[in-house]
């Protein structure tokens, strides 16, 4: 089981301009962190396009380097991902948003 993040062109929504997955394995780890909504449920917290996400994802990222320590605790004892694909996938998530602050977000989980 996995998040699934698209960021599509605006002008034309079945165009995705980057994508991204990761696991649900580390939810919980975004819930420490503050990122939860911003990376799971955005419609439920009114965020439409990528514009929208940026701030939440900045402060989302500094949450979790100064939660570091107690996120690398919580590593899924499967192996299956862990803080640092975490925060990976959140850089490369804010790095879209940045570069296409018009794409309509959308999540499939």
């Amino acid at each position: 089981m996995s998040l699934d993040v698209w960021l599509h062109d605006k002008s034309n929504t079945e165009f995705c301009v980057w994508g991204g997955n990761i696991t649900h394995n580390v939810n919980v780890m975004a819930k420490v962190a503050g990122a939860y909504h911003y990376l799971w449920r955005p419609e439920n917290v009114g965020v439409v396009k990528a514009a929208d996400n940026i701030e939440n994802l900045r402060r989302s990222l500094g949450m979790m380097y100064l939660n570091y320590e107690r996120m690398k605790a919580m590593n899924p004892e499967n192996g299956w991902s862990d803080v640092d694909g975490l925060i990976n996938f959140t850089k490369s998530y804010l790095d879209a948003c940045i570069e296409y602050p018009d794409a309509i977000i959308e999540v499939s989980r």
